[in-house]
């Protein structure tokens, strides 16, 4: 029996967006400190990068999106690697702040085309059924990307940050493009069906229909749904970039040296890890708009519980934030799936470019401005208590978005 083609998307999906969680996502606080000893940059100038990345995403969304419906995704995700891999080797060149922004926003325009939006529009297409289970996959190889953080640390202590980032611009190349090429735009171009599984003649008139009365990106912005998963998608991505891009200066101000730093983020890596599989199962079975306000609620309470963590704090201390927070982070990968839910495929590029704009967003803003408390007041708890009550607030809000209809 031939395995679907829809896997083999997923397995592509997951090499590039593991990589790129590596680099991207979890990697970045390890560069942190190593850049300001070089420069004597600030944190808030550091944390900056973050914000101009994200504004730089958070731009080209939705016309990415309007592309991945249009488009062969093939050649934007080829697109995509060739300028993130630019991005990363100049990087490795950066000589003043000016530069290093630059090469942000050219990692930004890369990240855009390849990292998230492309490779989660085409699994939405191929999967319905095992849609959580897809996505699962996915995420669990974002979080696998977490755990090789201490193996990144040592990188940079043993070549450099430069030549770290030089190996990144490589190893981009090397793995994107290639990957790219098992990308396919949806299932029916190829007389296939969703899940392979072929749908009955009610089911089939049922798709139908459904597909007809799918929301329109007018009808969907207009749309009390619309609005309040952007808000909580703000909240819980901003939240989770901004202690991943602190999380390690934070310890190693509170004492840590720099190696146990690092396997405090492996270890909230290995809770996320082991999340993401069994909520992508729940992605299946129970609401994904309730599975999105409980990972909310969980991100928030790991904040109030971090800043009890210093140097000498037990294990059991450092799980009791990293269950949470690795649960909340986890469950991010929710959202392609809730977004299919209430708008339906037909413009879902679209419309998740446009979404995913809340995401960057939150990426943008709350980072160098934690980074700016931080420099101000020389401690990081007031960003810490503020991120948790808007995370609580968010997790309310989204309890309160309609149930959706489920749309094809």
């Amino acid at each position: 029996m031939n395995l679907f083609y829809g896997w083999y998307i997923v397995f592509a999906s997951a090499v590039i967006m593991g990589y790129n969680s590596f680099l991207y996502i979890y990697g970045f606080t390890s560069f942190i400190n190593p850049i300001i000893a070089t420069f004597g940059w600030s944190y808030s100038q550091i944390a900056l990068a973050m914000t101009v990345r994200s504004v730089t995403v958070g731009v080209l969304n939705p016309f990415i999106g309007t592309l991945a419906d249009r488009w062969p995704v093939r050649r934007l995700l080829v697109l995509g690697g060739i300028i993130m891999g630019l991005g990363y080797f100049f990087l490795s060149r950066v000589s003043g702040i000016s530069l290093f922004y630059t090469a942000y926003v050219i990692i930004g325009l890369g990240g855009a085309l390849a990292i998230q939006l492309v490779p989660q529009t085409t699994i939405a297409r191929w999967f319905r059924r095992n849609l959580g289970k897809a996505n699962g996959i996915t995420g669990f190889s974002v979080a696998l990307g977490g755990v090789a953080v201490p193996l990144l640390v040592m990188v940079i202590d043993s070549y450099g940050w430069q030549d770290t980032f030089l190996f990144a611009a490589i190893g981009t190349w090397i793995l994107i493009i290639p990957f790219s090429f098992i990308f396919r735009n949806r299932p029916d171009e190829y007389g296939l069906y969703p899940d392979d599984v072929p749908p009955d003649e009610q089911d089939e008139l049922q798709s139908v229909s459904l597909e007809i009365s799918g929301m329109s990106v007018k009808e969907a912005v207009k749309s009390r749904s619309f609005w309040l998963i952007g808000f909580g998608l703000l909240i819980l991505g901003g939240g989770s970039i901004t202690i991943l891009t602190h999380l390690m200066p934070y310890l190693i101000d509170a004492g840590m040296e720099k190696q146990q730093a690092s396997m405090v983020v492996m270890t909230v890596a290995i809770v996320g890890l082991v999340a993401r599989l069994p909520v992508g199962w729940l992605m299946d079975v129970i609401s994904r708009r309730n599975l999105i306000g409980l990972s909310i609620g969980f991100s928030g309470t790991s904040f109030l519980l971090l800043r009890m963590i210093g140097a000498d704090s037990p294990l059991i201390l450092i799980l009791a934030f990293a269950i949470p927070f690795g649960i909340g982070n986890g469950s991010l990968w929710v959202r392609s799936a809730l977004i299919r839910d209430y708008f339906g495929t037909k413009y879902f590029g679209t419309i998740y470019g446009i979404l995913m704009s809340f995401v960057t967003i939150g990426a943008g803003l709350l980072p160098p401005v934690t980074g700016w408390v931080f420099d101000e007041y020389g401690q990081y708890w007031p960003a810490f208590v503020t991120l948790a009550a808007l995370n609580l607030t968010g997790a309310c809000l989204t309890f309160m978005i309609p149930r959706s209809t489920e749309l094809v």
